[in-house]
């Protein structure tokens, strides 16, 4: 009975049914579940991709808002070393210049010279016929002293020449010395009309655009100090001898000299020096001098008796230091398949002779004397200046933009109604939109009915990739009822493009 029933095929089938029913629930729940699993993933997936590129037009948007407005200022990195501002930092600067100028041996001129200080008060004469002799004297001391500047401490050393003996060292003075001192080397720009101020500003003072004011900084450091009466700079600055009272003498002969008083009053000094290649140009001392002389007439002047000549002098010692430079304009804008002759000036020692040189000469060419020439490739080339000075090479470049031509300019409207003081902006357009000349000219045929003031607005690219086009605006300002043209001139090529005005 047990294996009938074991082997019952009605039982069999009822199971085999029961599995079956069993194994497709089991499937449609596996897709059901595989089909939830995509969704899900395919959900996260989407989602994904919004954040991402939503991610991507936020951080693209912000960017490009920042086009156009204030950049961040000019870092000062490219400085050879750290701007000089107090005392002690301008005099070990200013020493160590000194020091390099005088063995690097550039061309070196020492000028000395007086100056009459002031106009009316800087020669005068007490005594009897005090009136005749001040009129006599500032008529032949501006000659004497002409004739003492030509002749007194002056040298000059050419290029390799060793005069370091003659250059005035500055380790004698401490900061103590000097009574204050200013380092200036910045400026500010405006970074919508280009335009240069000494001064930093919220509201450009020219073109009146706000948040455009951009810091910059020049090329050379200009110290100007004074200095203290201290016993080391009176020893520094040197005193008169008798023999530099006698040659500002010269041309008042005839009369005897009975006393001298010397003083000395307002020492000062100057100086510039590369801020970028840490060369001294030029250093310069000066200090006021008050000669008073008891004089006596000689001879045919012996009626004028005893008298006191006081003259009011500033004394200055000059040191220039000349670099041997090449001087080469440092861009230029040349068109396709043109020739043009550079000029370079140098300084060097008589009968240098300059050698010329292109990098890119799949651009533009350039042959011995100078003379350029580019090809029918757009894009900037080099041309090199060049010579050499005691194993040295001396040289300047000049990059050459081959320009892309101006083909065209379309205003962004053709015709504009305005009443009596109202104004408008219009755009001009060139193509192409990267023409290397992309400035525009604007103008009103009659400006008691309209006028106009064309901007160029220079945009920075943004990371070196967004914006940086340039855009040309102007401003028409309705004056009085009437219909007037107001048009654009392409800087180059001359092309135009017009708007009616009609004033109501």
């Amino acid at each position: 009975m047990a294996d009938e029933f074991k082997n019952d095929p009605i039982k069999e089938t009822a199971e085999a049914q029961a599995s079956a029913k069993r194994s497709l629930s089991d499937i449609l729940q596996d897709e059901a579940n595989v089909k939830l699993r995509n969704r899900i993933f395919g959900g996260i997936i989407i989602l994904l991709v919004v954040i991402f590129f939503g991610v991507m037009v936020y951080g693209v948007n912000n960017l490009l808002a920042n086009e156009g407005q204030h950049p961040v200022e000019s870092a000062v990195d490219d400085s050879i070393s750290a701007s000089p501002q107090d005392a002690e930092a301008v005099l070990t600067y200013l020493e160590a210049k000194v020091i390099e100028a005088g063995a690097a041996t550039p061309a070196i001129g020492i000028e000395t010279k007086y100056e009459l200080r002031g106009e009316d008060d800087a020669v005068t004469v007490s005594g009897d016929n005090a009136n005749v002799l001040t009129e006599t004297a500032k008529l032949l001391l501006p000659k004497a002293l002409e004739e003492v500047n030509g002749k007194t401490g002056n040298v000059s050393a050419d290029y390799g020449e060793n005069i370091t003996g003659s250059l005035w060292r500055l380790d004698s003075l401490s900061p103590a010395d000097i009574a204050a001192v200013t380092n200036n080397f910045t400026y500010y720009q405006c970074t919508a009309c280009k335009e240069t101020f000494d001064e930093a500003f919220t509201e450009c003072p020219k073109c009146a655009a706000k948040n455009t004011c951009n810091k910059l900084y020049r090329d050379n450091y200009d110290f100007n100090g004074t200095l203290n009466d201290t016993p080391d700079v009176q020893a520094f600055y040197k005193p008169l001898t008798a023999s530099d009272v006698a040659a500002l003498l010269t041309g008042l002969n005839g009369f005897e000299v009975l006393d001298t008083k010397v003083t000395y009053a307002n020492p000062a000094f100057s100086a510039a020096s590369g801020r970028t290649n840490g060369r001294l140009y030029n250093i310069v001392f000066s200090r006021n001098v008050d000669l008073t002389l008891q004089l006596k007439g000689q001879d045919a002047y012996a009626a004028f008796g005893e008298f006191t000549l006081s003259l009011k002098l500033i004394k200055i010692n000059r040191f220039n230091f000349t670099w041997p430079t090449v001087n080469l304009s440092a861009e230029m804008v040349v068109g396709a398949k043109e020739s043009v002759l550079l000029s370079a000036s140098i300084n060097a020692p008589e009968g240098t002779i300059v050698h010329w040189r292109s990098l890119t000469p799949e651009i533009v060419t350039v042959d011995d004397v100078g003379y350029i020439q580019t090809g029918d490739t757009y894009g900037d080339g080099t041309v090199q200046a060049y010579y050499e000075l005691n194993g040295e090479e001396i040289s300047a470049d000049c990059v050459i933009h081959v320009r892309v031509p101006v083909e065209g300019v379309a205003l962004n409207r053709r015709r504009e109604k305005l009443s009596v003081g109202e104004t408008a902006q219009l755009k001009a357009t060139l193509e192409p939109d990267n023409a290397t000349i992309a400035g525009c000219q604007w103008f009103t045929d009659d400006p008691s009915i309209a006028t106009v003031d064309g901007i160029i607005i220079e945009h920075e690219k943004v990371l070196g990739i967004f914006g940086g086009k340039t855009e040309n605006i102007g401003t028409i300002t309705a004056v009085s009822p009437g219909t007037v043209r107001i048009y654009c001139l392409t800087e180059d090529g001359a092309w135009r493009s017009s708007c009616t005005v009609t004033v109501e």
